[in-house]
């Protein structure tokens, strides 16, 4: 049985008191990234399966440098200067983390780790990657059935093996520690904010499956995705578009990317949903049709106490 703490906001009115639970979930691409960018400068301590483990950016590098041997014969050609080099790796760009953190690069780093080919305690480094590849499809599951072969990126049911996979995380997340150079440990945030989001997605799924609703895709609840439409916004408008910007900013990219599902340089997936292709209202915007709300009229509710109670899973 899992106890976890839930959070609730009392909201009192004319209707009576209403209770509305509050999930604290951080965003999963950025837990990746900071976990990825504090590895590139630090070790990562932590223990799987009763066995003390050291991941370390420098086998990563001796993968990249032993791969790049052979050019027309590359095990990992996705991996480029790009990934590996600590002054080339774009900081804040998705794509990249998920390629470093990937089943691919874990297995091949791993082989080469048994064969003595580079440091055999590449092996942690291996385990760790595997480990946060596996992590965060389950926390980034766009599917509702297996595509491609990950069992973990689809949709969190009732029954499905994402729990298990996050009772073993948690425990596994409780023994990581990043350590300096200079061999003293360094306090980071990212460790226990995988933690925090890990046990609310437990909560919603719970809260979620008491009102009916019994399937979650996880990638809703990431901001990556709006995170993006906004710097598209911006890069064809300004940096603080008005509403009317906005709007216009919205239609040329809507024209921009009419023969294409996927913008270049974007940072997310191909986008497939039919509902953004009908242009039948696209240009009958009429700013007379949106006069300006009036709030003196507004009734706030009473009084919101934040309280907190225990939900038993």
């Amino acid at each position: 049985m899992i106890i976890i703490i839930l959070y609730e906001i009392e909201v009192k009115s004319d209707d009576g008191v209403e209770r509305i639970p509050i999930v604290h979930l951080f965003d999963v691409p950025h837990l990746l990234k900071c976990t990825r960018n504090n590895l590139m400068t630090k070790d990562l301590c932590f223990s799987s399966d009763g066995v003390k483990r050291i991941a370390k950016w420098d086998h990563l590098r001796q993968l990249y440098d032993t791969d790049s041997l052979i050019t027309d014969c590359k095990m990992l050609p996705r991996l480029t200067d790009n990934h590996v080099i600590p002054e080339k790796v774009p900081k804040m760009k998705l794509r990249n983390a998920t390629q470093e953190f990937s089943q691919r690069v874990s297995a091949v780093m791993n082989f080469l780790a048994s064969k003595n080919i580079i440091d055999p305690k590449a092996s942690d480094t291996a385990a760790a990657f595997l480990f946060f590849d596996k992590l965060f499809d389950s926390l980034n599951g766009s599917f509702d059935k297996q595509v491609d072969g990950k069992i973990y990126r689809t949709s969190v049911k009732q029954n499905s093996i994402h729990h298990k996979l996050w009772q073993d995380s948690l425990k596994i997340l409780s023994t990581m520690q990043f350590v300096g150079k200079n061999g003293k440990a360094v306090r980071v945030p990212t460790l226990k904010n995988w933690s925090t989001t890990i046990r609310g997605f437990q909560t919603l799924s719970k809260i979620l499956w008491n009102k009916g609703i019994k399937s979650l895709l996880p990638r809703h609840l990431n901001q990556d995705s709006l995170e993006c439409f906004f710097g598209a916004v911006r890069s064809v408008g300004c940096s603080k578009p008005t509403c009317s910007i906005f709007i216009s900013s919205y239609k040329t990219l809507l024209l921009n990317n009419l023969v294409s599902s996927h913008s270049l340089g974007a940072n997310c997936e191909d986008f497939n949903e039919d509902s953004l292709m009908s242009y039948k209202h696209l240009f009958s915007f009429q700013q007379e049709e949106y006069p300006k709300p009036n709030f003196t009229s507004f009734n706030f509710p009473e009084k919101q106490v934040a309280k907190r109670r225990l939900l038993k899973i």
